[in-house]
């Protein structure tokens, strides 16, 4: 009986030391092993222009040219555990792995990223590893396509998944030349070229595009993966958070904690942003749920706006920081939404669209004036902003199988 127990023991040892453990997060090195981004002298330039043609040319001219080719459009920026991708099948016949979107997928609107659930091209026989993921986001149509706030399909950063390979509208904006190249942000190759173009391109890239993050690996540990002076470009971020609840009184109250944490990553890594929308992915507790609906426990967000209002007076007021442009735009979970909007609707001090889609909260008390469209013609971003609801309980629908 002693020695089988003994056996036993062993089998759980060894078999506990053979589970694979997960790797280390990458990080910058420290110190760095040359610095790629002071100014160069005017002999470099000098030198860069007799010797590289695209450097003659007047900067205002270059830097025309790199917004055509990877600038002023919404660029994902994301950190993942997880496999590695399988390897490419034959082309014409590959789910996976084609090049030409008309083989790529079965469904138009999924993107050329092969991570969702129902094209895993992952390969589950090796191990997990730290994965950078970036690409052009897809979520919303082309500028072509001109989409009011109304629109039913205005998706939510909180509802974007780019990453996961289930962009809504990417169909729109690769089948019209039938080539992958605007799902990819196309940088890396002149980044790579030299410490001039990698300077100028990393204004760019990181100045001219608006920024989506919502990698809670990348936002807790920015200070070890990017260069602070590339988050310090950043004039335009999207961002999600997705915050915890605790229930008091039968309804759902936000961790604040938990949020100023989050907005205190703002604060430190992002001191240039010009523009903002902050996606709040609350965890509300389903407390009822059929085939048609779902019921999730009410929450109480007054608390959690006023810790907002205390973040933006600080981005307004504070001289470390550039002054917001544009009136922040916060959308929290569809039920919290609909809850806010409730509770406020006959409130004279809110402003809520004709449609409901919008509800604005004033930070000061002047009045607000609007045009023909229902849009507030003196809004600032130090007199208030507009909170709106994703799509967080219809996505949940729209997983779960068809009734037979």
């Amino acid at each position: 009986m002693h020695r089988r127990f003994k056996a036993w023991m062993n089998s759980k040892r060894h078999s506990r030391q053979r589970t694979p453990q997960d790797p280390e997060m990458p990080r910058l090195p420290n110190p760095r092993p040359y610095t790629l981004t002071p100014s160069p002298s005017q002999e470099q330039i000098t030198t860069l222009s007799e010797t590289v043609p695209f450097f003659g040319l007047p900067l205002e001219l270059r830097r025309k040219i790199l917004i055509h080719a990877f600038g002023n459009r919404t660029v994902h920026m994301d950190l993942a555990l997880t496999h590695p991708l399988r390897e490419p099948l034959n082309e014409e016949r590959s789910c996976y792995r084609s090049t030409n979107p008309a083989h790529r997928f079965d469904h138009e609107a999924e993107h050329l990223w092969p991570y969702t659930k129902e094209n895993l091209g992952l390969d589950r026989s090796r191990p997990k590893y730290w994965q950078w993921r970036g690409c052009v986001c897809h979520r919303l149509p082309p500028p072509r396509f001109k989409i009011t706030l109304d629109f039913h399909s205005y998706i939510k950063p909180a509802d974007d998944r780019c990453c996961e390979g289930w962009a809504a509208f990417c169909t729109l904006w690769t089948k019209r030349t039938d080539k992958p190249d605007s799902c990819w942000i196309g940088a890396m190759g002149w980044l790579l070229t030299c410490r001039q173009a990698y300077i100028e391109g990393t204004e760019v890239l990181y100045g001219t595009n608006t920024v989506h993050i919502s990698s809670k690996p990348l936002l807790t540990n920015l200070s070890r993966l990017i260069p602070p002076r590339s988050l310090s470009l950043i004039s335009s971020l999207e961002v999600v958070f997705w915050l915890e609840t605790y229930e008091q009184q039968g309804k759902a109250f936000p961790n604040l904690q938990q949020l100023e944490k989050d907005l205190l990553i703002l604060d430190t890594h992002f001191p240039s942003l010009l523009s903002i929308h902050l996606g709040l992915r609350l965890d509300l507790p389903i407390i009822e749920d059929t085939r048609t609906n779902i019921k999730r426990r009410p929450a109480y967000v007054l608390d959690m706006l006023q810790s907002i209002d205390a973040f933006l007076k600080r981005r307004c007021d504070k001289p470390e920081f550039g002054h917001l442009r544009d009136p922040l735009l916060l959308s929290i979970s569809q039920s919290a939404y609909k809850d806010f909007q409730n509770e406020v609707r006959h409130n004279d001090q809110y402003y809520v669209r004709k449609s409901g889609v919008q509800v604005w909260r004033p930070l000061s008390p002047g009045p607000f004036v609007l045009d023909d469209k229902g849009d507030i013609c003196n809004a600032t971003a130090s007199n208030g902003y507009w909170i709106w609801g994703d799509y967080e309980d219809r996505y949940e629908m729209e997983k779960r199988p068809l009734a037979m």
